[in-house]
Order: C-alpha cells, then structure tokens, then sequence
C-alpha cells in the first residue's frame, strides 16, 4: 500500500506499525482466533525481541516484500528506491533488520 502509492511514497512510523500490526494480527485470525482474542493475544505478545517486523517476518520473507515493492514501483535496485522513494527505502531497510520501528536509513 503505502510502501508503493504516490510519488513520492509516503512511508512513516505510524503505516509501518499499522501495516505490520493489521498482517501479523490477520495471520492470528487465520488460525482460527476472533478478531478480539487475536487482538488480545498480539498485542500481549510484543516485547523488545519480539517486535512487529519480527513477527511480520515469521510468516512473509523479506525477500516476498522487497519483490512486491520492486515490483509495484517498477524499480529494480535498492539505490534507486533510496533516491526516489527514501520513506519506502526506510521501510524495507528497518524490516530487513527487525526494527520494531521505522529507522531513517535513507539519510545516512
């Protein structure tokens, strides 16, 4: 979503929580919870080494991500993506890594 819209890409801390919350709390509703025990369950689970990327990164690889942003941005390499799209750059950069939030990687 807004990993790949707009032109510039629009990409902060709240959408990386939100987009990494809403997956890793849909994959507990696929294994047969209620919205609100998934919710429940998620939630209580978080800590410093079991962050939302981590848990993001337990059912989707991060090569399956950098692909479908590759490709809904018909960029190929990461050095175009930093130059073009530095907030969408941050956000595969901070997953890749684990970060429980956003980090500016594209300024360094």
């Amino acid at each position: 979503g807004d990993a790949t819209i707009g032109d510039p890409t629009s990409f902060g801390n709240d959408d990386y929580h939100a987009d990494l919350d809403a997956e890793n709390i849909f994959r507990l509703i696929n294994e047969d919870c209620s919205l609100v025990s998934a919710t429940n369950t998620y939630y209580a689970s978080l800590t410093s080494s079991n962050n939302r990327a981590v848990i993001f990164l337990r059912y989707i690889d991060y090569e399956t991500v950098r692909s479908k942003v590759h490709n809904g941005l018909s960029i190929w390499d990461d050095e175009t993506i930093k130059t073009k799209h530095p907030d969408t750059y941050n956000f595969l950069k901070s997953l890749q890594a684990g970060l429980s939030d956003i980090y500016n990687y594209a300024a360094v």
